[in-house]
C-alpha cells in the first residue's frame, strides 16, 4: 500500500520540532476528507529512540532518514533524498512546515516532481467536486483566498498555530512503533554545513512564562518609544515585553523576543499589540492569547479583526494616559516587582 500524505518534519538538537504535532493534526484532518495513509520523514543524527517513542505516541510509520551530525540540515542534499523517497512512496500530498527550510525544500520538490504548490496553508476544506481546497492568507492577512491544486501532487506549507498542537489528541495507545531506518545515499552537496547554534538563547522563557505580554510593531515609530511600551508592561505582575518581526530585525529587541510563526508562539492571558498592523505570521503567535488589545492608528489594521479591544489612537498619546489613569485607580506609585521580564 503506497503513502497518500507524505510528512516532513524537522529536528535540532536531538529533538523534534514541537510544531510536527500540528503537521499530525493536519494530515489526520485532510484523512477525515480523503481517507489515506500518512507517513512521516524525520532527518537526523543519532535519533532512533526519540523517533520512535514519537511513531508509537502518534500512531503513524516513519521513515528515519539517518545522516552524519550536521548533514540533516544540509537542504541539497535532503531534498535530494526526498524526491527519491518521493518517487518510491508515490504520495498524492506532500506537506512541509511553512519555515524558511519547509519553503526551501517545498519548493525544490514541487519543481523537480513537477507538481501544484500552495504555501501558507491555514484551513482545508472539500469542494462540490471533491477536491482538496487550501485557504491562505494575502497582503497581510487583508485577503483570505482559496486555492485547489491542479495537477497530480500537491506540495504543500503549513502554517504554524493554523492546526491543534495538542499531544493527547494524537495518541495512539495500542499502536507499536514502526521505523523505517534509512541511510543518507546523496553526498555531494555545493555547500557544507560547519556548524549549527540556536539564533538565540532558549533558557529566556520569559514570553512562555509571562501572563501578560505587551509587543511592539514597527508602528511605534522609533526605538525611543519602546520605553513606552516597556513602562506599560510594567504596571502588569507577570509580565514580558515581546515584538514583530520588524522590530526585531531592527535590533530593537533581540529575536528571542519575537512573536509569530518564525518566533516565538505564546498563549498569555492578556496580549497587548502596540502598533502591529497583523501579519499572518505575527497572528499565527499570538491568536490563542486569552484576551487580545489592539492599539493602532489604522482603523482598518488586520490585527483589529484578532482583537477583543480595538483601540484606535497614537500609542504616544494613549498609553501615558492609560498608565496615569490606570496607577490613580490603583493607587499605584511605582512598579511591581513580582515576575517582571522586561
Amino acid at each position: 500500500m503506497g503513502t497518500d500524505i507524505l510528512l516532513f518534519a524537522d529536528t535540532i538538537d536531538g529533538t523534534l520540532d514541537p510544531l510536527t504535532i500540528e503537521l499530525v493534526h493536519f494530515a489526520r484532518k485532510h484523512s477525515t476528507f480523503w481517507p489515506g495513509k500518512i507517513k512521516l520523514v524525520i532527518p537526523g543524527a543519532d535519533m532512533a529512540d526519540v523517533i520512535g517513542v514519537f511513531s508509537k505516541k502518534c500512531g503513524l510509520e516513519v521513515v528515519y532518514l539517518k545522516t552524519d551530525k550536521n548533514l540533516h540540515r544540509n537542504t541539497e542534499i535532503i531534498g535530494k533524498e526526498l524526491v527519491d523517497i518521493i518517487s518510491e512512496e508515490k504520495p498524492k500530498t506532500v506537506c512541509f512546515l511553512h519555515t524558511t527550510r519547509g519553503c526551501h525544500l517545498a519548493a525544490s520538490v514541487a519543481i523537480e516532481k513537477e507538481a501544484s504548490c500552495i504555501t501558507a496553508v491555514q484551513s482545508i476544506i472539500r469542494n462540490k467536486e471533491n477536491v482538496p481546497v487550501y485557504e491562505r492568507a494575502l497582503f497581510n492577512g487583508k485577503l483570505v483566498v482559496n486555492v485547489a491544486p491542479v495537477k497530480g501532487m500537491s506540495v504543500l506549507t503549513i502554517l504554524a498555530g493554523a492546526f491543534s498542537s495538542s499531544v493527547e489528541d494524537i495518541t495512539e495507545n495500542d499502536f507499536q512503533a514502526k521505523v523505517d531506518i534509512r541511510f543518507v545515499k546523496h553526498r555531494m552537496s555545493n555547500v557544507e554545513t560547519i556548524d549549527i547554534k540556536r539564533a538565540f538563547d532558549q533558557e529566556d522563557n520569559a514570553l512562555s512564562e509571562a501572563d501578560v505580554i505587551i509587543s511592539a510593531g514597527r508602528g511605534i515609530g522609533n526605538e525611543d518609544n519602546l520605553e513606552l511600551v516597556r513602562e506599560l508592561a510594567s504596571i502588569f505582575p507577570k509580565s514580558a515585553v515581546g515584538g514583530s518581526k520588524p522590530v526585531c530585525d531592527l535590533k530593537w529587541l533581540p529575536y528571542n523576543r519575537q512573536v509569530g510563526a518564525t518566533g516565538r508562539i505564546v498563549t498569555p492571558k492578556l496580549y497587548i499589540a502596540c502598533g502591529i498592523s497583523g501579519s499572518q505570521q505575527h497572528i499565527t503567535g499570538m491568536k490563542n492569547a486569552q484576551w487580545i488589545v489592539a492599539i493602532n492608528t489604522d482603523p482598518h489594521a488586520v490585527i483589529f479583526s484578532y482583537a477583543d479591544y480595538c483601540i484606535v489612537e497614537d500609542l504616544t498619546i494613549f498609553i501615558p494616559i492609560f498608565i496615569e489613569k490606570f496607577r490613580k485607580q490603583f493607587r499605584q506609585t511605582e512598579s511591581p516587582d513580582d515576575g517582571i521580564y522586561i
